[in-house]
């Protein structure tokens, strides 16, 4: 597909994302003009919704195991941030140049699933680290859940399923 953009739907394609990326940035400049405080109940506040997204209405035990989690995380919006750009610059420099390129689609194929060696090192070992403290936290979260909130969770995790399963049969 992205063989196939004219110039103009490539200008429009990541002049939105610059858009996007701006956005990300003011967020956070705001972020960081917030108090300690303030940041760790918006972080807070993001972990519970996350949650919530997967199991549904968090109970009182269960929002007091996000909150004491939620101190052990490091945010890595803006090594996100940063890994975003730089794909995208690589990305945007390849489909420039797609037509004097004739390996175009094997190597934008090997971009796309290959973004990690866009990924700083320190961007790395702190989703890592934030990874290993989600799943202590999920599996904490896991033995407190009723039967609504298991089905909710089961029904997420089939739906994940399907769009992976959707996804191998398209290739």
């Amino acid at each position: 597909m992205a063989a196939k953009l004219t110039d103009e739907q490539v200008s429009s394609l990541f002049e939105e994302l610059q858009e996007e990326n701006d956005d990300i940035r003011e967020s956070l400049e705001e972020f960081k003009e917030m108090s300690p405080e303030e940041q760790a109940e918006e972080r807070l506040d993001d972990m519970e919704e996350g949650v919530s997204e997967f199991i549904g209405r968090l109970n009182a035990s269960q929002k007091a195991i996000v909150k004491g989690y939620a101190s052990q995380f490091t945010s890595t919006r803006a090594l996100w941030l940063t890994y975003r750009q730089d794909f995208q610059q690589a990305a945007r420099e390849m489909i420039n140049n797609r037509a004097a390129n004739p390996t175009f689609k094997q190597d934008f194929v090997a971009l796309m699933t290959h973004p990690d060696k866009f990924r700083s090192d320190a961007f790395i070992k702190l989703r890592n680290d934030n990874t290993r403290i989600y799943a202590k936290m999920a599996e904490e979260l896991f033995y407190t859940l009723d039967k609504k909130q298991k089905r909710k969770l089961i029904s997420k995790i089939d739906d994940m399923i399907e769009d992976i399963e959707y996804l191998m049969s398209n290739d």
